[in-house]
């Protein structure tokens, strides 16, 4: 028995994450505008994942909702959680700020 493979031709997909050839300078203009706006939207949703996850923290410290979880105090809980205590209080710090107005 005899086995034969075939060639086969792959097609040349176009990959998005590779950087396009810039022709004009008008399209460079609208693909550095493009990119711009895409970091500006980027920037706000970590500025505001972060606010989020400092009024959570605020929010599990003083209602001492980490004790549900079995964790005797917040520092065990951060500690699972991979948050150094020196950025925990200082996210405690600015929610106070941000609670204050």
């Amino acid at each position: 028995m005899k086995i034969e493979l075939n060639k086969r031709v792959l097609s040349e997909e176009i990959d998005p994450d590779v950087e396009k050839k810039i022709i004009t300078n008008e399209d460079a203009i609208i693909h550095y505008n493009a990119l711009k706006d895409r970091l500006r939207a980027n920037f706000r949703k970590e500025i505001f994942h972060k606010v989020d996850n400092i009024r959570i923290l605020k929010e599990i410290k003083d209602n001492e909702y980490y004790k549900l979880d079995g964790y005797k105090s917040f520092d065990a809980f951060i500690k699972n959680y991979n948050i150094a205590k020196t950025q925990a209080y200082a996210y405690l710090k600015l929610a106070a700020a941000l609670q204050e107005g």
